[in-house]
């Protein structure tokens, strides 16, 4: 790797200058993107015509436009990937892109290969970054169409007029533009690089640039972004973001620490000073539990990349690393006994939740508690034993379609690698890890579910219609996950203080297994954890292998739930003819 580095190096000093070349495909994405921009704010539209195209420039404007209303932005990161990767798809559908892109980089026939191929990932990387501006720009934000109109040369001053809205103050004018203000290399963290800019009116900044312009962060994070902005306000007040010092960030750490776990939603709490409610806090008896460190440093990150994103737009003077330095908290790990209650199932508690009424008969579509002879195999019913016999992440069933479900060699799977699931770690961050083949469980089958669930339905539906991303965290098992969490409340399935969910049943599925002869690799490949056993593994097996002993590794774990049981209930609630 080193010489063939080495090599490259050589290469890219030889034959061409690579820096120029970057610049090159930087000034061709402006200049389209200054033409998108002015011909929507011009005419009301962006698409350009066949006649009004003028040469090369003209066809990757428009060849730029069309991708962009084919391709999703939601899957245009995995699709880019697929490309590099080599996928003939993907090849096909961006290879216009390419082309274009490495003829302004300046990219010949007798361009060596690493240079080519280093230049083909930089293309790609500018044609992201335009799409998520074109889609902005295309919802008529104002600050993206004027940021692609200032590549052209547009000042703000005639964008404003075009739009109809009266000209900027100055004021304004240096805020919208960052290059504009006057520099000063000895500033010092005490000194505004704006005048009058508050914390909040920054963070407004930083969370439209992460979510809306580049699209770097999901929608669905701006509700925690708005808590850490609401906990900031509350114990730190309306500060200059460039006023902000490592003693501010100490007193913030130090209080929240200080806060009782349910500061948000008691409503006592309400309306109450951060220092008070701490006070009040510790004179209760029993005294409040207090919040996490996780929660305190989930808060903390959050914060460090608003004041890196200021320090890269050159609203800040002093280095983020050295504010957050030492701030964090390290999780104390939990004991056995921490581990047996708030991890797996024991055997108790799984054969009580699946001998109660939902799945052995309830009284009623709308009283689940009660028994009877009532069924409804929803998403209620399956995805608790999906979750216990797959070992899958609530979302991961919650948001796939029919069409996921396919055979490969016979064996019937969850298509986790399908490029329009968006899939996480259970950190909640995007994890490619988490793609992989998960075959059906022996009891899933003789449940019935591909029966119920899948044969003869249309590839689109979803598996449970009836989950929607409709909702502030945009998350398909949202709801699922709060009415499960009220039914095992409801049912008293633990004691007081002990933590049920979905979630727990990952923690029995890879415990359990791992207390078989199954091998490491192989339950990490089925619970989407990438160690180094899995990918080592993954190297040296066919991919119909790899399936075969998949499969007969999660048929290795066996569950105390009664399977005859269950089928009866459903033969019995059918034979009445109440089953859904």
């Amino acid at each position: 790797m080193r010489v063939d580095a080495e090599q490259l190096f050589v290469e890219l000093g030889t034959t061409m200058d690579v820096a120029k070349a970057q610049q090159g495909i930087d000034a061709w994405k402006n200049r389209w993107l200054a033409e998108i921009a002015s011909r929507l704010v011009t005419e009301g539209r962006i698409i350009i015509t066949e006649k009004e195209m003028k040469g090369e420039e003209g066809l990757a404007v428009d060849l730029m436009l069309r991708m962009a209303m084919w391709l999703k932005t939601q899957t245009l990161d995995a699709r880019i990937k697929r490309a590099l990767a080599g996928f003939e798809p993907e090849r096909l559908e961006l290879g216009p892109i390419i082309q274009a892109g490495l003829h302004h980089a300046g990219v010949s026939d007798n361009t060596p290969p690493h240079v080519r191929a280093a230049l083909t990932a930089a293309v790609l990387k500018a044609y992201a970054e335009g799409q998520r501006q074109i889609d902005a720009i295309g919802q008529g934000d104002l600050e993206a169409i004027a940021a692609a109109l200032s590549l052209a040369g547009v000042p703000m001053d005639d964008l404003n007029s075009m739009a109809g809205a009266p000209p900027a103050a100055p004021a304004a004018q240096a805020k919208t533009d960052p290059a504009s203000r006057p520099s000063s290399p000895a500033r010092t963290q005490s000194e505004t690089v704006e005048d009058g800019e508050t914390f909040e009116a920054s963070w407004a900044d930083f969370v439209r640039d992460k979510i809306d312009l580049t699209r770097q962060w999901k929608r669905s994070r701006r509700p925690e972004l708005t808590a850490t902005l609401r906990i900031w306000l509350w114990i730190i007040g309306q500060v200059s973001p460039s006023d902000v010092t490592k003693a501010e960030l100490a007193k913030f750490r130090s209080v929240f620490l200080q806060l009782p776990a349910d500061y948000s939603r008691a409503p006592a709490y309400a309306d109450t000073p951060a220092e008070d409610l701490i006070r009040l806090a510790q004179s209760e008896t029993p005294k409040a539990v207090r919040v996490s460190a996780e929660t305190l440093n989930k808060h903390m990150s959050t914060l460090k990349s608003y004041f890196v994103w200021l320090f890269d737009q050159g609203r800040l003077s002093i280095d983020p690393a050295k504010m957050f330095s030492g701030l964090y908290v390290k999780p104390k790990k939990k004991g056995r006994g921490g581990r047996g209650e708030r991890n797996e199932y024991t055997d108790d508690e799984f054969r009580a939740m699946f001998s109660s009424p939902v799945w052995m008969g309830r009284k009623s579509e709308r009283i689940l508690t009660q028994p009877g002879d009532y069924i409804r195999r929803d998403s209620l019913y399956w995805a608790p034993l999906l979750a216990a016999y797959q070992g899958a992440r609530r979302e991961e069933l919650a948001q796939v379609r029919v069409r996921h479900f396919v055979q490969i060699e016979g064996v019937w799977v969850l298509n986790l690698n399908a490029v329009d699931l968006t899939l996480k770690a259970d950190d909640g961050f995007e994890d490619e890890g988490s793609r992989r083949i998960l075959p059906l469980h022996r009891d899933i089958l003789r449940l019935g579910f591909l029966e119920a669930c899948i044969l003869g339905r249309d590839g689109d539906d979803q598996l449970f219609p009836e989950l929607s991303n409709s909702n502030a965290s945009e998350a398909f098992g949202a709801a699922l996950g709060r009415r499960f969490g009220h039914y095992q409340q409801a049912m008293k399935f633990f004691g007081p203080g002990v933590e049920g969910g979905l979630h727990r049943f990952r923690h029995s599925f890879t415990t359990r297994l791992e207390n078989t002869s199954a091998k490491s690799a192989f339950i990490e490949e089925l619970t989407g954890h990438e160690g180094p056993a899995r990918r080592s593994e993954r190297g040296r097996y066919t991919k119909a292998i790899h399936v075969q002993n998949l499969k007969r590794t999660i048929d290795m774990l066996e569950l105390p739930i009664d399977v005859d049981a269950l089928l009866a209930a459903v033969q019995r609630c059918s034979t009445n003819g109440r089953r859904q």
